[in-house]
């Protein structure tokens, strides 16, 4: 009947009783072979019929070959049958069959059997009614027990066509989900008449191991649910298949109920996902070339000739063919300027890239078809770098230039660097500075040759390091000669010709002849006649023969003063394994990323003009720049060309506008990166990478399948990549990183961005418009979240649709704003209001009331000022009363901030008939504490103590925590102020615990700041120090000057009273800077703190300059109606008379008060421990002029109104006699 390659199969009669039979024959007596009959034997007896035949006997043959005598059926295979089918069966006839194939498989599985070679030829239609038999059980096996060496891992047995992806890795826990996978291969069959991977047998394992099956409807009219259980079953994990056969035969019973009519069949999408622009270096050379030794030098270099007419020629170098593409356009660019009569000029730009199967690359755009459109005006002459090619030029760009032909295009510098601008801190590589100086002492102090090897990833700072390494050598050795090296991009020669005549002096008339070991004779000649140190960098470019010199130099060697510092890429070691194993004194270092603080730290530098830049937006900018120094770099410049880097409204001083971070795109260094990154991959696996980066730098693996399936569905580019395998594979080559519950993120933000951003448009605008479906189906379903959200807003604005991203990007500065994350909610509610329609009045005067509450907290207050009003203006013009009376109450709190207290006054004036009459509970809530801080202002205490004690209970029971923070804000330290200091303290506990709680930072600074006015009064100033260095820290990581200001100012004042005069002034001067850099108008207190310290210190003539300063200035804060501004004047005055009394202050700036007078009105209207300081300095006066019935006086005064303060101490030691 049939013979395969285990055994021979008969039609027999059984004598008995005449019942035709099977007889099935092994072919040989091999232990392998039995064992495999007896799992046949025992699994027919355990499945049993009628879902198997009857096993009527077993045994072995006389030659000792086993045997199995089954039941025989008539009738044909299903791979027999479909072969007479012209098309596809009918849909119920298929129904009908896998119902009764799944109750089979249901059945053997049930009583312990996997059947595991599931194909059309192992099923059996019996009869006339075609009664389905599972034949073939040689490959069954029990999962309750090990697997015999029949089928031991590393065996792939089964059909390839049919066989899961586990199956194929011989895995020894393929078991029922694989006997699903194979059901589900043979449903496809039968729905399309083919099966979902053909080709040859690497072509068909590929598919099941890494391909998405094609949908069954682009091959036939398929219902959908159907089509999914199908796809369902091709899963390939296992766990991701239906459970078991009875829930696929009970789904697919329902998917068929519900199917009515066939579905049309779909588009067929089989375009990958494409790359679009690519950014390339353009260099237009004309003069009298001839064009064989053109498109050879061009070649040389890495470029491509793509246009050559008459005098003129146009090159262009990709990141697809060449490293370094500026520099190897300028290594060509240096060759040619040598021509007399040749002139040349480089441009960066964005163009298509094709390479046709065995062709060279082609280049096109209108920057290649029409160079006019970029080149310099005429008449010019040399070489040219236009602004864009500037920008991304090589540090060594003008010296690879002849200087007298060098012009730089206007507004631009013409080099860059790479790792940090001049300045800048050399950041988190304090190990390896160290390293270098051990490894530069061995020849420099020992005379043994050394050598140091430096490996990292681009942008690191090897080359930062190298120029390091070459001042340690010049340090250490004056009279050193120190020869650093740099590859010219696109040859790898001459180097060892450079290094020659910079040693000639030290060994002359010696010549190599090529040979590395002549080479290296000479470097160690050179060496015993005076120190030799050499720095390669990008060794993974340099000459070969170069690299084995230099090693052979230092091998080892006495009275050998050499030192050779090499920096390469990681692959440079694979390039050259052994590399230094044989060098006695030989030193590795691998640099890695940044630490995200040294990270944060480095982004602050380069942000420089900018001061105070919040904490978040430095962090924000590390993350994206993968800690990588030359990314940050990147980054800090385009933000600058961008212009976020911006100077504070009336003063001198900049800030970060936290709004516009995303200014800016990738770097080309980063496209070039990605272009040869994905070169290396299959087309299939980039395309998914590809896709990957337009879901964002973090994405889970739901939203790319649903994504990748919605654009296929659609006949859109997508890729055939099955999700999971591809992830792996992604991971596999360090694209991506797995991140926790199936997420995804890049392994480098930026190149991320670069894939983004060179993907085709069409490509990329369909990929963003599904993703950005899928997430709104989430929100729908789930809610709006902030991961929503951030979607919706990111792939709306992608694919055109501004609207949709305004309104998301609304809701999350909305979120940010109640999370008090202010810098985050700036930037939403910025990038809303770019987004939004004009028309659309009333959600732009909500992102402008949101991003002006947002901005006073971040120390933007006039910028806040500007926001509110033009939201307010909004607002009125909508109708939405409530809003503009929010915003009054907004604008009267941004005014405070900025000191300009009647102002503030007049808009909590104006919002007060607003709120009566909406009866809005919150709004009144906020009236009250405007009114509340108004007359606090107004030295109203015991008022503004009964109305913010009113809104902190009406606030508690509305469950207005903001409300209830800024009350208790503003009312602890009026508590403590007034002598009520238990409910002081206990105020000040509940404040801050409410602020923590809710991550207040900006007023928890404030409350730590306030709580010293307690401990002032408790006489408790080490709690006060320790209450204003959280204040210091939070307002620097706020990046609000403002509030450090205040901290500062506090902090000196505490210290001053306490006797430490030194360190008050040291404090007081950085509160001075603060106020003469970020205030717009002059103010008094941290000058104030400063003269008083140097009174103190009896450094008259420092303290006399800041008092006439302040007299002229008039500040602010001291024009004020407050019980603090009272204060400052009386301590102005109080100066003054000192300084007058010291004859230190001319007749004209003394105070019209005499002291009596000064004292008798200030013991009317301020504490008596403000007054206690006044009474100090006029016992202390009077003791020097020797009018001892005045310092007398003093004293009683200070015994009557604190006996026990700080500063009666200090009078009573006034008129103790110091020791001779």
């Amino acid at each position: 009947m049939g013979a395969g390659g285990f055994s021979v199969v008969f039609a027999a009669t059984r004598e008995a009783d005449g019942a035709p039979t099977l007889l099935k024959v092994g072919r040989v007596a091999a232990p392998v072979l039995l064992a495999r009959f007896q799992r046949e034997a025992s699994a027919m007896e355990r499945v049993g019929p009628p879902h198997v035949p009857t096993l009527h006997a077993q045994g072995r043959t006389e030659d000792g070959r086993p045997y199995l005598v089954m039941e025989r059926f008539f009738g044909q295979t299903l791979a027999e049958w479909l072969a007479t089918q012209p098309s596809p069966p009918p849909l119920p006839w298929t129904v009908r069959f896998m119902d009764a194939l799944l109750a089979a498989v249901d059945a053997a599985h049930a009583r312990g059997v996997v059947h595991r070679d599931l194909k059309p030829e192992n099923i059996f239609l019996a009869g006339a009614e075609q009664r389905v038999v599972l034949l073939d059980l040689g490959l069954a096996r029990r999962p309750d027990q090990d697997e015999p060496e029949l089928t031991r891992t590393g065996v792939t047995l089964g059909t390839p066509h049919y066989m899961a992806p586990e199956q194929i890795h011989a895995s020894r826990t393929a078991g029922a989900p694989a006997d699903l996978y194979a059901l589900g291969v043979i449903l496809y069959e039968l729905l399309t008449s083919r099966l979902p991977f053909g080709g040859d047998l690497g072509a068909v394992e590929h598919g099941h191991l890494a391909l998405r099956p094609p949908r069954p409807r682009e091959h036939a009219p398929v219902p959908a649910a159907i089509e999914e259980l199908v796809l369902a079953c091709l899963a390939k994990e296992p766990s991701r298949r239906p459970p078991s056969a009875a829930a696929l035969r009970e789904a697919l019973a329902a998917a068929a109920a519900t199917a009515s009519a066939w579905s049309p069949a779909m588009p067929v999408a089989r375009h990958l996902l494409a790359e679009g622009r690519h950014p390339v270096v353009l260099a237009v050379i004309e003069g009298n070339l001839d064009a064989r030794f053109l498109a050879g030098v061009t070649a040389r270099h890495g470029g491509i000739l793509a246009r050559q007419q008459a005098r003129r020629a146009v090159a262009v170098f990709s990141g697809q063919d060449v490293e370094h593409p500026a520099g190897a356009a300028l290594a060509m660019v240096r060759t040619l300027a040598e021509v007399p009569g040749t002139r040349a000029a480089l441009h960066l730009d964005r163009v298509l890239l094709r390479r046709r199967k065995g062709a060279a690359l082609t280049a096109y755009g209108a920057a290649v078809e029409r160079p006019d459109t970029w080149l310099p005006v005429e008449p010019w002459s040399g070489v040219r770098f236009t602004p864009a090619f500037a920008a991304i030029a090589p540090d060594s760009a003008a010296a690879t230039i002849p200087a007298d032909t060098l012009e730089v295009a206007p507004g631009t510098t013409g080099s860059r660097s790479t790792v940090a601008p001049p300045g800048a801190p050399l950041l988190g590589r304090d190990e390896v500075l160290t390293a270098l100086e051990g490894s530069a002492r061995v020849p420099f102090v020992e005379a043994r040759p050394a050598l140091f090897t430096l490996l990292g990833e681009r942008g690191l700072g090897k080359s930062r390091l190298a120029a390091e390494a070459a001042a340690i050598a010049r340090r250490l050795r004056p009279e050193a000669t120190v020869v650093p090296l740099y590859p010219p991009v696109g040859t790898v020669h001459g180097l060892g010709e450079e290094l020659l005549r910079n040693l000639a002096a030290l060994a002359p008339g010696t010549s190599p002849e090529g040979r590395p070991e002549g080479l290296a004779e000479t470097i160690q000649r050179a060496a015993r006649e005076a120190p030799v140190a050499i720095v390669l960098d990008d060794a993974q470019l340099a000459d070969p023969e170069l690299l084995d010199a230099l090693e052979l130099s230092t091998l080892d060697g006495s009275d050998l003063r050499l030192w050779v510092v090499v920096a390469a890429q990681p692959g440079f070691e694979r390039t050259r394994p052994g590399w230094g194993s044989r060098t006695r004194f030989h030193t590795r270092r691998m640099l890695s990323p940044l630490t995200d603080g040294d990270a944060v730290a480095l982004a602050a530098e380069l942000l420089r003009p900018a001061e105070y830049p919040p904490a978040a937006a430095l962090e924000h900018l590390a993350r994206w720049g993968d800690n990588n120094p030359a990314s940050l770099t990147e980054i800090a410049r385009a933000l600058k060309r961008a212009g976020v880097v911006r100077r504070r409204s009336g003063t001198t001083s900049w800030y970060v506008a936290t709004a516009d971070l995303q200014a800016g795109t990738p770097s080309p260094a980063w496209a070039w990166i990605a272009s040869r990154r994905l070169a290396m991959l299959p087309p299939e696996l980039a395309a998914l990478a590809r896709l990957c980066a337009v879901l964002g730098a973090s994405f889970t693996r739901e939203e790319l399948e649903r994504v990748q399936d919605a654009l296929d569905r659609a006949g859109r580019a997508a890729t055939p990549v099955d999700v999971g395998y591809g992830l792996r594979a992604l991971v596999d080559v360090a694209l991506l990183e797995c991140g926790p519950e199936q997420g995804f993120f890049f392994a480098s933000a930026m190149l991320r961005d670069a894939l983004h951003e060179t993907l085709e448009p069409a490509h990329r605008t369909a990929a963003h418009e599904h993703a950005l479906a899928y997430w709104k189906e989430r929100a729908a379903r789930d809610g709006e979240g902030t991961a929503a959200l951030e979607a919706v807003s990111r792939h709306a604005a992608a694919c055109g649709r501004p609207d949709e991203a305004g309104a998301a990007h609304l809701a999350l500065g909305d979120l940010g704003f109640a999370r008090h994350r202010h810098v985050d909610a700036d930037q939403r509610y910025t990038a809303a209001l770019t987004l939004l329609p004009e028309h659309d009045l009333s959600r732009r005067a909500a992102a402008l009331a949101g991003r002006g509450r947002s901005r006073y907290r971040i120390g933007r207050a006039r910028e806040a000022q500007e926001d509110l009003v033009a939201g307010r203006d909004l607002a009125a013009r909508t109708g939405d009363r409530a809003l503009v009376a929010l915003l009054l109450l907004e604008e009267a709190t941004a005014l405070d901030w900025m000191r300009e207290f009647s102002a503030s006054a007049a808009r909590v004036d104006e919002a007060r008939p607003l709120v009566h009459d909406l009866a809005s509970p919150r709004l009144a809530v906020r009236l009250r504490i405007a009114e509340g801080r108004t007359c606090h202002r107004r030295n109203q205490t015991l008022e503004s103590i009964a109305l913010l004690r009113q809104a902190v209970e009406e606030a508690t029971a509305l469950e207005d925590d903001e409300s209830r923070s800024i009350a208790l804000l503003l009312l602890a330290p009026q508590l403590a102020l007034t002598g009520e200091l238990v409910e002081a303290q206990a105020t000040f506990g509940v404040l801050i615990d409410l602020l923590t709680a809710t991550g207040d930072l900006p007023h928890l600074a404030s409350a730590h700041t306030n709580r010293t006015f307690l401990w002032e009064a408790l006489r408790e100033p080490d709690r006060a120090l320790a209450d204003l260095a959280q204040a210091m820290a939070l307002t620097r990581q706020l990046g609000d000057p403002m509030l450090e200001r205040l901290a500062a100012c506090n902090v000196s004042d505490v210290l001053y009273c306490a006797g430490r005069s030194l360190e008050a002034l040291e404090v007081a001067q950085r509160a001075c800077f603060l106020e003469e850099r970020f205030f717009p108008h002059p103010v008094a207190w941290g000058r104030l703190n400063a003269a008083r310290a140097l009174v103190m210190l009896e450094r008259h003539d420092e303290a006399r300059s800041l008092v006439e300063a302040l007299v002229v200035s008039s500040p602010v804060d001291l024009t004020q109606a407050s019980r603090i501004a009272a204060g400052l004047r009386a301590l102005l005055e109080m100066l003054q008379l000192v300084l007058s009394d010291l004859g230190a202050l001319t007749p004209e700036l003394t105070p019209a008060r005499t002291w009596d007078a000064l004292l008798q009105a200030c013991e009317e209207t301020l504490p008596a421990d403000w007054v206690l300081e006044l009474v100090y300095w006029r016992a202390r006066m009077a003791l020097r002029s020797s009018r001892s019935a005045e310092a007398e006086a003093a004293r009683q005064r200070a015994v009557a109104l604190d006996p026990t303060s700080g500063w009666t101490s200090r009078i009573h030691a006034l008129f103790t006699p110091s020791p001779s």
